[in-house]
């Protein structure tokens, strides 16, 4: 996103999508842990007792939504004045990149169960393959997106490809 930025848009629209993308993955350190903590724990229930697996991942997606809703959709509500107040008037045409981020950062928070799995299962092709389609989509639509939206595009983009990637390691 940074280089298409850099290339197709004014340095302020890099500086907008910057800030949103930083404050929205902040936003994912919570799950993170949590994520890193329940896959440890799926890595030793795996060989363990593979039938409790499926009741770990149901609990932990339970508590993780009852994490990351309220704390993501709760930064898109504060967006508008946590920025006026942080970085003042110049940045206010960030405030839709950080509800955008913010949103679509959702997805993102449940990256890190179907990430273990994969891995458990000795999977790694399909979780590879995942990575690069990610990658390729990601790359799609900042080239279609930015151009014309700048770091609305970018954050439109970055949100829609990770979200595909968290789909589609679920469904692997």
């Amino acid at each position: 996103e940074l280089l298409f930025l850099h290339h197709y848009c004014s340095l302020d629209q890099l500086a907008f999508y910057s800030i949103s993308f930083g404050l929205a993955n902040n936003l994912l350190l919570i799950p993170r842990t949590f994520g890193a903590a329940t896959g440890v724990t799926l890595m030793v229930e795996s060989s363990r007792d593979p039938g409790r697996v499926d009741s770990i991942v149901k609990n932990a997606s339970r508590y993780l939504l009852l994490v990351v809703f309220p704390v993501n959709l709760g930064a898109a509500a504060v967006a508008a004045e946590a920025l006026r107040f942080a970085y003042g008037a110049k940045y206010l045409a960030a405030i839709p990149v950080l509800i955008v981020a913010a949103i679509l950062s959702i997805p993102r928070a449940f990256q890190e169960i179907p990430d273990v799995l994969l891995r458990t299962a000795d999977r790694q092709k399909e979780l590879l393959s995942v990575l690069v389609a990610t990658g390729l989509v990601n790359i799609a639509l900042d080239w279609a997106l930015i151009p014309h939206f700048g770091a609305m595009g970018a954050a439109w983009g970055n949100g829609l490809s990770q979200s595909f990637g968290v789909v589609a390691m679920w469904i692997h």
